[in-house]
C-alpha cells in the first residue's frame, strides 16, 4: 500500500500504527525517521522501527547555475561578505536537513543567506534555474548536472559521492558539515524476530546477487548505492540522530 506525503512521515506514521506482524514494511529515511522527530511533533520515533538494511544514501548538494559568477564556494562566500544584502538560496523546506545544512554553512562561513523554502528539491532547483535565487541546497540536480546547467559547489557528506566524484565535500572546503540521508527498509520494533531475520537476510541476498544492477539504477537517479546490514543501519541511524540533535542546539532550535 502506497502512502506518500509529508516527506515520508505519513507512510511511517501508518507503519508505526499497523499490526506488528512483520508484514508491513516501510521505506525509512534519515530525514523522516531521525530528523523529523527532532524538529516536529509526530506520533512515532526512531526507536519504533528496526531497519532491515540501508541500500543507498543521498546528500544535500549546494548547486549554483553553471553560468553564474561563482566558480567555487570561496567565490560565493566572498560575495556574501562583500554584498550588503543576503544572498538568496532555495531548499526543499524549512526545518528540513537542507535547512540545517544551509544555516550551518551560513554560520560557519560568516555570511547571511536569505532562505527561500520550496516544497521539493525539484521546485527549489527550478527557482535556481529561473534565476530567482543564487544557490540551491537540494538532494538532486534533477538532471541539470548532466545537462550542464548546474555547477556543484559542495556536498554535505562525510565522503565524496559516487554520483559526482569530482564534487568536494563541505569538510574538504573547510566547513565540517555532513548530514547524509540514508534510505532503508524497516519494520516495527515489535515485529517477530524470526520474520525480521528472514527479511533482513533476504535483503542482503538481493544486494549480493543484483548489487551491480541496483547500483547502476540508483546512480542514474543521483543516489549513492551503499549497503549496510541491519546492525550497521541501527548504529548509523543513532549516530546521525545525535549529529542532528547537536546541530539543532548549535542553531538554537529546541528539539521536540
Amino acid at each position: 500500500m502506497h502512502k506518500p506525503g509529508g516527506g515520508g512521515t505519513l507512510g511511517i506514521s501508518f507503519a508505526a500504527r499497523a499490526k506488528p506482524d512483520g508484514y508491513t514494511i516501510v521505506t525509512g529515511t534519515t530525514s523522516a525517521l531521525a530528523f523529523t522527530p527532532i524538529v516536529k511533533k509526530v506520533d512515532y520515533s526512531l526507536e519504533d522501527f528496526i531497519p532491515l538494511g540501508m541500500y543507498c544514501k543521498g546528500a544535500i548538494h549546494f548547486f549554483v547555475r553553471a553560468d553564474s559568477q561563482y566558480k567555487t564556494i570561496q567565490d560565493f562566500v566572498l560575495e556574501g561578505k562583500n554584498r550588503a544584502e543576503p544572498l538568496k538560496v532555495s531548499s526543499f523546506g524549512k526545518l528540513t536537513p537542507a535547512d540545517f545544512v544551509l544555516e550551518m554553512f551560513s554560520k560557519q562561513a560568516g555570511i547571511k543567506l536569505a532562505h527561500v523554502p520550496y516544497k521539493s528539491s525539484t521546485e527549489a532547483g527550478t527557482a535556481l534555474l529561473g534565476g530567482h535565487v543564487e544557490g540551491a541546497f537540494v538532494t538532486s540536480s534533477v538532471g541539470q548536472m548532466e545537462s550542464g546547467t548546474f555547477r556543484l559547489l559542495a556536498i554535505a557528506d562525510h565522503e565524496r559521492s559516487r554520483v559526482f566524484p569530482d564534487g568536494k565535500t563541505f569538510k574538504e572546503l573547510g566547513y565540517p558539515i555532513a548530514l547524509p540521508i540514508w534510505y532503508s527498509l524497516c519494520v516495527q520494533q515489535k515485529a517477530p524476530k524470526k520474520i525480521v531475520d528472514i527479511l533482513a537476510n533476504g535483503m542482503q541476498e538481493v544486494y549480493k546477487r543484483h548489487g551491480k544492477e541496483i547500483a547502476e539504477a540508483l546512480i542514474r537517479i543521483e543516489f549513492s548505492p551503499n549497503f549496510l546490514d541491519s546492525k550497521q543501519s541501527i548504529l548509523e541511524y543513532k549516530k546521525d540522530y545525535e549529529t542532528m540533535v547537536a546541530m539543532a542546539k548549535q542553531l538554537g532550535i529546541e528539539a521536540k
